[in-house]
C-alpha cells in the first residue's frame, strides 16, 4: 500500500517521523481521518485528539474515546 501511497499526487507522504515532526504535523492539521474498520484502540487517535484534532474514523470506536465525544465526527 505504501506504494500506492507515494505514487498518488494527491496524498503527502511522510513516512516514518520522530516525535516532534509528529507533534508538528498535528498542528498543523485540522482534522485527523482514521479508516480501520477492526483496530480496537488507536495510539495515534488519541495523540490526534489530545492535540485538539477533530477525528473522523468508524463506529467501531464508540465506547472507547466516550471522553472525547464532541470531537469525533
Amino acid at each position: 500500500m505504501e506504494g500506492k501511497v507515494k505514487e498518488n499526487n494527491n496524498i503527502i507522504y511522510h513516512g516514518v517521523v520522530n516525535n516532534n515532526e509528529l507533534a508538528r504535523l498535528y498542528r498543523e492539521c485540522d482534522i485527523f481521518i482514521y479508516p480501520s474498520h477492526n483496530d480496537t484502540y488507536s495510539l495515534v487517535t488519541l495523540r490526534a485528539l489530545s492535540s485538539g484534532l477533530y477525528v473522523l474514523t468508524g463506529n467501531f470506536f464508540k465506547g472507547v474515546f466516550d471522553d472525547f465525544s464532541e470531537y469525533l465526527v
